[in-house]
């Protein structure tokens, strides 16, 4: 298998754990922000100011 044809299968399949230790992909870091903007979002609903 070449490296294009690997990267989406490990993708898919839950490997960029490893890599992600070495340098963030760009979705995991949106992935991540997403989360973050989630969880201001829920702080300002519960606490309002």
């Amino acid at each position: 298998m070449s490296v294009n044809d690997s990267r989406p299968y490990a993708i898919w399949h839950g490997e960029p754990c490893r890599r992600m230790r070495h340098r963030p992909s760009l979705s995991s870091r949106i992935a991540i922000a997403m989360i973050i903007e989630r969880v201001c979002d829920s702080l300002k609903y519960s606490k309002p100011t």
